[in-house]
C-alpha cells in the first residue's frame, strides 16, 4: 500500500509531492516479493515458452527474500524506535518495515532546500527527542547535515537508496545488507 498519499490539490509550493504517494516503496523488502512477481509476469507475457523458467526464478527469489527479511529484522530489532532524521523523505517504507522512526526531514518539502529557520528547529527536535542518525542520499550535499551533525552530536549516514553496481551493490541483497550493516553500526556507536 503507498504511502504519504497527499490529500487536496498538489502544486509546485507542495515541493517534489507524487500524486500516487511515496514512491520508495522498493526500500521495504516485502514489496521487492511484488516487484519481482511483476516482472515475472511480464517476462511470461512476452515468452511465454519460457514461464515455468521466470516461475522456477521467482520462487527461489521469493524464498531467498524471506530468509534475508529475517535476518535484517534480526540485526535491527534491537533499535525498533530510535528516532532518526532524513535529509529527504525516502525511506518511511524502510522506517516502517524495521521499526525505526523518523522525526523530521532536512528538506522541508521533497526537493525543496532548508531555510536556517527550519534546520533551527530540526535541530531543536533532534536535541529534545535524543536523535543520533541523520540520514542521507549520496547524491545531496552534505552541508546541512553536517552542520545539524555539529550542533546536536549526531552522525550522518550516507545510505544508498537504491542498486548501484558503480557502489558495488549489483542486486537487492546486496542494497538491504548494505542499508542494514551501516546503520546496525551507526546505531551501535549512538549508544
Amino acid at each position: 500500500m503507498p504511502m504519504d498519499i497527499p490529500i487536496g490539490p498538489i502544486d509546485r509550493s507542495s515541493g517534489d509531492v507524487h500524486a500516487q504517494g511515496n514512491p520508495h516503496y522498493h526500500l521495504d523488502p516485502e514489496n521487492e516479493k511484488q516487484i519481482a512477481r511483476n516482472i515475472a509476469e511480464g517476462l511470461t507475457r512476452i515468452d511465454p515458452a519460457n514461464a515455468s523458467i521466470y516461475n522456477q526464478n521467482l520462487i527461489q527469489f521469493i524464498k531467498r527474500l524471506d530468509g534475508a527479511i529475517l535476518n535484517w529484522q534480526e540485526q535491527l530489532k534491537p533499535f525498533v524506535g530510535e528516532k532518526i532524521v532524513t535529509y529527504h523523505n525516502s525511506w518511511p517504507y524502510f522506517l516502517k518495515r524495521f521499526g525505526l522512526v523518523s522525526v523530521g526531514h532536512i528538506e522541508p518539502k521533497p526537493g525543496i532546500p532548508p531555510t536556517t529557520a527550519h534546520l533551527i528547529g530540526l535541530i531543536e527536535v533532534m536535541k529534545r527527542e535524543g536523535v543520533k542518525i541523520i540520514v542521507m542520499e549520496p547524491y545531496f550535499s552534505n552541508q546541512s547535515p553536517k552542520f545539524i551533525a555539529d550542533k546536536t552530536g549526531a552522525k550522518v549516514v550516507v545510505l544508498p537508496p537504491s542498486v548501484s553496481v558503480g557502489s558495488g551493490i549489483k542486486d537487492t541483497f546486496a542494497h538491504f545488507d548494505r542499508l542494514v550493516n551501516t546503520l546496525v553500526e551507526a546505531l551501535r556507536g549512538g549508544h
